[in-house]
């Protein structure tokens, strides 16, 4: 490539560079318009895989795996159906059948919460947009708990206030023109009694 054509390609990087948007530390990207409801189905939870030696055959599937285990995650509770339902106004509603009466669960949730509208200082600022860090949270806390009916079945709730105490004003926004960016970065539906996970969002095909 001779000097000419050389500069001729620099001059246009630096001209296609200098037309990027750096966005600011400070910027604020919308929220947005709708949001309303989350609803998982529950697929059992198992053990994640590093494949080894196990060889798989079969068309459309990897050639290695692992058999399913049940170590880390719950391998005795029973279940037939089981599904979460987190509304705007912050209840979330636990339903399921084919459990065993006497088990206790709750619902585990990991949120990023972005909160509008707040004041700030180091360094000092107003009507910002803040995210704050990552919070696991159990629903009931404890020691509340959900509980399987004798017939199997469980249909129970808590609000998303009652999970975040101490922080309950991350749980919605003061009003609907302002509301609290939820995000659920994880869910899964834990046994008290064991303390393992026992169901995360999914589908069974």
């Amino acid at each position: 490539m001779s000097k000419r054509i050389r500069a001729v390609v620099a001059a246009g990087i630096v001209a296609a560079l200098g037309m990027i948007v750096v966005p600011s530390a400070n910027a604020q990207v919308a929220f947005p318009k709708r949001a309303k409801q989350v609803k998982f189905w529950l697929a059992r939870a198992m053990d994640p895989c590093t494949p080894g030696s196990l060889s798989v055959l079969g068309a459309g599937v990897p050639g290695t795996g692992c058999f399913q285990t049940n170590t880390v995650t719950d391998g005795t509770t029973t279940m037939r159906y089981g599904k979460i339902v987190i509304g705007k106004n912050g209840r979330i509603a636990l339903s399921g059948a084919g459990f065993t009466f006497g088990d206790v669960f709750r619902v585990r949730l990991q949120l990023r919460i972005t909160k509008q509208g707040l004041t700030t200082k180091n360094p000092t600022g107003s009507n910002k947009n803040v995210t704050f860090a990552d919070q696991a949270v159990d629903c009931p806390p404890s020691p509340s708990a959900f509980t399987v009916r004798p017939n199997g079945s469980i249909a129970t709730h808590t609000d998303l206030a009652t999970c975040l105490a101490p922080y309950s004003g991350l749980a919605g926004g003061a009003t609907a023109a302002q509301p609290n960016n939820i995000e659920i970065v994880d869910a899964s539906l834990v046994s008290v009694l064991t303390g393992k996970i026992i169901a995360r969002p999914g589908i069974l095909r």
